[in-house]
C-alpha cells in the first residue's frame, strides 16, 4: 500500500512539473528573435526548427508531450537531458543502416545517437560531402542532409551558453575576485576578464604548493575556451540600441558594444529562472526583456503570431469543409433539402476560419497574403470558395458547394504538406519588393488560378453527370453553362495578371516579356483556354470533348502554378520546391487519364440515345 502511494505521488509530482513547464514556455513564446532576417517570436523559431528534426510542430514521443517552445528551451537550457532525447525523425531504413543505428518502430533517435552514429562515419559523410551532388543517390543525399542537421542542432542548442551559469570559479578565485558563491555565466567572468588577469599574475608569482588559485583560474580558463569554441549563432537575441544593423547573438556580445546592458542581464534572469523551475522570476525577467525591447519590435505583433501558430485555423476549416462535403453526399441520398443548407452553412463557416487564418497573416506580416507558394495556396483555396457560394446563391442544387468545398480540401492538404516544410512566414523575395505591384499582379493572377480550377472541377462534374445522367440534357446543360462562363472568368483574369505582370517586369527588370517560365505558365493558361473556345464555337469540341478539355486545364495550371518552380530557373524561381516532383507528375497524368477515361465512358453511355434512331431509320 505505501509503494502505491508512493508511484501516485510520483506521477502526480511529474505531472505537476509538466504542466509547470506547459506554462513556463508559454510565458516565453512570444519574445521576440532575429531569426532569418525576420523578427519573430521564440514560438516560430522553435517551430520551424522541430519541423526540421523531428517533421512535427510539436514534440510528440510514446510517453512526452511538449510544445516546440517547450523543447527548445529544454535544449537550450540543459543539453544533458535534450540529447538524449529521441527527436529526431528519420524513416529511411537505408540511412539507418547505413549509420549502423537499430530500427526503432517510432523511427525516434535522439542527437547522441545520430552523432556518434556520424562520428564513426565521419571518412565516409566527408567523401559524401566532396562528391558531385548530381551524382549521388537518394539515400546518399538523406545521409548528407541529416548530418547537415545534426551540425545546425548543436550549433542550436549551444546559441545560449554564453548566458547559462554553468561556470564555477572555486574557492579561491571567488575569494580573488570577491564573488558570491554560485555559479557563472561565461558572459559573467569575461566582463571580469582585467580582475582575471590581474589574480592570474598574482598565482604565478606565488611560490605556494600547491596553489589552488592558479590551477583554478587555469582549469577555468580551459572550460571557457571549450564554451566559446562550441559556441553557435542560431539566436540573434539584442538589437542594437542605435537600431542600425542586425541583431546581436549572445557570443557576440564583446564585439557589440552598442547592445541594452538590462536586456542582457534580463536573458541571464531568464535562463537562471528557467533551471531553477522559477516560474515568477521567469515572469519577471520576461517582462524586463519586453520592456527594454520594445523599441525594437512591435510586441502585439509578436503575440498575434503566437495565437496564430496555436490556433490551427486552417485545420479547423478543413474540417468544416469536409463535413460540408459529407452533408452534399447526405443530400443525394435524400429528397430534403435540409443537407444542401447544411452544406452550405458549413462550407461558410469554414470560410469565415479560413480568412482569419489569412487575415492574421497579413496583419503579422504587414503584406499581400500571396508572397509564396503556401500562401498562394491559402488564397487560392479561398477564392475558390467565395466563388463557389456566389454560384451557389445562383444555383442551390449543391453543386457549387460542393465543388468549392472539393477545391478547398484538397489545396488545404496540399498547403499542409508545403507548411511542414518550416517558416510559412519567410522573408519577402526580392523579386517580389514591389507591395503596389504584389498587390494588383499576383493578387490577380492567383485569383485566376483558382477560378480556372473551378472550371476544372466543373468538367469532372460535367463527365459524372453525363455519366449517371446521360439522358437529362437539362441538367448537362446547365452544367456546361456554368462550365463555359466560369472559363471565360479564368481567361479574362489569368489574361489581365499576365499582362499586368508584364508592366511590373519592364518597370523591374526593363523587359515586359522574356519567356521566363513563370510568363511561360501563365501562357499556357490563356492559349490552353482560347484553344477550347475556339473549339467549342467552331463545333470542333463538343460538350463533352470541351468538358475533358477542362479537366486537363487542372493539370495544366497546376504545372504554371508549381511546375516551373521545379525547374530552378527563370527571375519567377522562388518558393518551396522539394519533395513535389512525384506528387505533381502523378496528378498530371492522373487528371489526363481520368479526362479520357470519364470522356470515353459517358461517349460510351451517351450512344444508346442514338441507336434505336438509327434502327427505326434502317427498318423504314
Amino acid at each position: 500500500m505505501r509503494a502505491l502511494f508512493l508511484s501516485l505521488l510520483l506521477c502526480c509530482g511529474t505531472a505537476l512539473a509538466a504542466a509547470d513547464r506547459a506554462e513556463m514556455s508559454q510565458i516565453v513564446a512570444s519574445l521576440p528573435v532575429q531569426h532569418q532576417g525576420r523578427i519573430k517570436p521564440l514560438a516560430s523559431v522553435a517551430r520551424a526548427w522541430l519541423l526540421t528534426v523531428h517533421a512535427r510542430p510539436s514534440l510528440r514521443l510514446p510517453d512526452d508531450r511538449r510544445s516546440a517552445t517547450q523543447w527548445l528551451m529544454e535544449l537550450l537550457c540543459d543539453q544533458e537531458n535534450a540529447f538524449s532525447c529521441p527527436v529526431f525523425t528519420e524513416r529511411n531504413p537505408a540511412v539507418i543502416q547505413a549509420l549502423g543505428l537499430e530500427d526503432n518502430p517510432h523511427s525516434a533517435y535522439s542527437f547522441n545517437q545520430l552523432a556518434g552514429a556520424c562520428n564513426q562515419q565521419a571518412s565516409f559523410l566527408t567523401a559524401l560531402h566532396e562528391r558531385d551532388a548530381a551524382t549521388l543517390d537518394v539515400t546518399e543525399r538523406e545521409l548528407l542532409r541529416l548530418f547537415s542537421v545534426i551540425k545546425s542542432y548543436h550549433a542550436l542548442s549551444q546559441s545560449l551558453t554564453a548566458l547559462l551559469p554553468v561556470l564555477d570559479p572555486g574557492a579561491a578565485v571567488r575569494a580573488e575576485l570577491a564573488l558570491e558563491p554560485g555559479p557563472y555565466s561565461f558572459y559573467q567572468l569575461r566582463q571580469r576578464s582585467d580582475a582575471l588577469a590581474t589574480a592570474l599574475a598574482t598565482a604565478r608569482t606565488s611560490s605556494a604548493t600547491p596553489n589552488p588559485l592558479l590551477t583554478q583560474i587555469v582549469t577555468l580558463g580551459s572550460h571557457m575556451r571549450e564554451l566559446e569554441q562550441h559556441g553557435g549563432h542560431e539566436l540573434a537575441l539584442f538589437p542594437p540600441q542605435s537600431n542600425t544593423g542586425p541583431w546581436v547573438t549572445p557570443w557576440r556580445l564583446e564585439q557589440s558594444p552598442d547592445v541594452n546592458p538590462r536586456l542582457i542581464l534580463a536573458w541571464q534572469r531568464l535562463t537562471q529562472a528557467w533551471i531553477q523551475h522559477d516560474q515568477a522570476a521567469l515572469s519577471a525577467a520576461v517582462t524586463s526583456i519586453q520592456h527594454e525591447i520594445a523599441p525594437h519590435a512591435d510586441l502585439t505583433r509578436l503575440t498575434l503570431e503566437v495565437s496564430y501558430l496555436q490556433a490551427s485555423w486552417y485545420a479547423w476549416a478543413k474540417l468544416c469543409y469536409i463535413l460540408a462535403l459529407v452533408a452534399v453526399g447526405l443530400g443525394l441520398l435524400t429528397t430534403r433539402s435540409w443537407p444542401l443548407r447544411l452544406a452550405t452553412t458549413l462550407t461558410v463557416l469554414a470560410l469565415l476560419v479560413h480568412l482569419t487564418g489569412i487575415g492574421m497573416r497579413i496583419w503579422i506580416l504587414q503584406r499581400p497574403p500571396v508572397t509564396t507558394l503556401y500562401e498562394s495556396i491559402l488564397f487560392v483555396a479561398a477564392v475558390a470558395v467565395i466563388g463557389g457560394l456566389i454560384w451557389e446563391a445562383l444555383r442551390r442544387d449543391g453543386l457549387a458547394t460542393f465543388v468549392a468545398a472539393l477545391l478547398a480540401t484538397t489545396l488545404l492538404f496540399v498547403a499542409d504538406a508545403y507548411a511542414d516544410d518550416g517558416d510559412t512566414m519567410g522573408m519577402l523575395q526580392a523579386v517580389l519588393n514591389s507591395r503596389m505591384w504584389l498587390t494588383i499582379h499576383v493578387l490577380t493572377i492567383a485569383t485566376g488560378y483558382s477560378i480556372a480550377l473551378i472550371a476544372g472541377v466543373i468538367g469532372h462534374c460535367y463527365l459524372g453527370a453525363a455519366i449517371v445522367w446521360p439522358q437529362d440534357r437539362q441538367r448537362l446543360t446547365s452544367i456546361e453553362r456554368a462550365m463555359h462562363g466560369i472559363g471565360l472568368v479564368a481567361l479574362l483574369l489569368v489574361l489581365a495578371g499576365t499582362i499586368l505582370g508584364g508592366i511590373w517586369a519592364d518597370q523591374s527588370w526593363g523587359r515586359f516579356w522574356g519567356w521566363d517560365p513563370k510568363e511561360n505558365g501563365a501562357m499556357w493558361i490563356v492559349l490552353w483556354l482560347l484553344m477550347l473556345f475556339h473549339m467549342r464555337l467552331s463545333g470542333q469540341a463538343p460538350a463533352l470533348a470541351y468538358a475533358a478539355g477542362m479537366v486537363v486545364l487542372n493539370a495544366v495550371v497546376v504545372l504554371a502554378w508549381f511546375g516551373v518552380n521545379l525547374l530552378g530557373i527563370g527571375l519567377h524561381s522562388y518558393g518551396f520546391t522539394d519533395s513535389v516532383v512525384a506528387t505533381l507528375l502523378g496528378f498530371v497524368t492522373a487528371e489526363i487519364v481520368l479526362a479520357v477515361a470519364l470522356w470515353a465512358l459517358a461517349h460510351k453511355r451517351a450512344r444508346p440515345r442514338i441507336q434505336p434512331q438509327v434502327a427505326a431509320a434502317e427498318t423504314l
